[in-house]
């Protein structure tokens, strides 16, 4: 959901802020992130109408300042899923962190570290024990 937010901050960004107009594509955009990376996807039920409705409303088109549209945009999302920690923002000098790269792994060390992380016992009964050391 993070990843969400943060791309919608990108969109606004990158929207057409100089003539204090904002695109409808600005908010289906935004939809389309939430929906694609929502923690929750049963929560999103009603969304596309709300989502519809925004792009057709001129009053939250206008908007002139970004931090305002993000204000409004925030409190429909939040009314349409119910979600409380959704929050939309605008982020002009954000910069995407880039996820470090995963090193080459050989086959053989992935498979011990496995091995020395997962057990397995059977217990009586055809009862099996599974132990995890921790999650890699």
């Amino acid at each position: 959901m993070a990843r969400a937010l943060v791309l919608l901050a990108s969109l606004l960004i990158f929207s057409n802020v100089a003539h204090c107009a904002f695109s409808p594509t600005l908010i289906m955009d935004m939809a389309k992130i939430l929906i694609d990376n929502y923690c929750s996807p049963g929560k999103l039920t009603g969304m596309e109408e709300a989502t519809e409705a925004a792009c057709s409303n001129t009053e939250i088109l206008s908007i002139p300042d970004p931090a305002t549209l993000s204000s409004v945009l925030t409190d429909g999302v939040k009314n349409t899923i119910g979600d409380s920690r959704v929050k939309v923002t605008y982020e002009p000098d954000y910069v995407p962190a880039v996820p470090p790269a995963m090193p080459d792994i050989p086959p053989e060390h992935l498979a011990a570290v496995i091995k020395g992380t997962v057990g397995v016992k059977v217990l009586d009964g055809n009862i099996t024990y599974l132990k995890i050391q921790h999650i890699i």
